[in-house]
């Protein structure tokens, strides 16, 4: 997808998704758009740090290269396909449910990040882990 003079493609390799999650927490926290969309998230991914710290991003953001809140703000809509995405970080990432020794606390700490911008997750949302 061509936007502006930036081309946002698809990521073709684990590197590239867990830099889409870090390039979003930094994006999420210096942008009102991306911080009012938050809770309209289902598919959301973590990722470690290379601090080890966990971090998070949506599967819309983080199955894309190169884009930015202002290109992300005006086609998420309408060119940027979550389900596409999830498509490709399913080879990336693992499902995280209840039975997993790391699911409350990484529910915690997903909601943790959401609380600080005033949000909730989506009632159905999902999580999944990129290792």
């Amino acid at each position: 997808i061509t936007m502006m003079t930036t081309v946002v493609y698809m990521i073709a390799d684990r590197d590239a998704a867990k830099r889409g999650v870090m390039s979003y927490e930094a994006a999420v926290t210096q942008d009102t758009r991306l911080q009012r969309r938050l809770a309209s998230h289902v598919a959301w991914y973590a990722a470690k740090d290379p601090s080890g710290e966990w971090r998070f991003g949506p599967s819309k953001w983080i199955g894309y290269e190169n884009l930015t809140p202002e290109i992300y703000v005006a086609n998420a809509d309408k060119y940027l396909d979550g389900g596409r995405t999830e498509e490709v970080l399913q080879k990336y990432s693992a499902p995280l449910d209840q039975s997993n020794i790391e699911y409350d606390n990484l529910k915690g700490k997903l909601e943790g990040f959401l609380r600080q911008f005033g949000k909730t997750p989506r009632k159905n949302y999902r999580l999944s882990v990129i290792s």
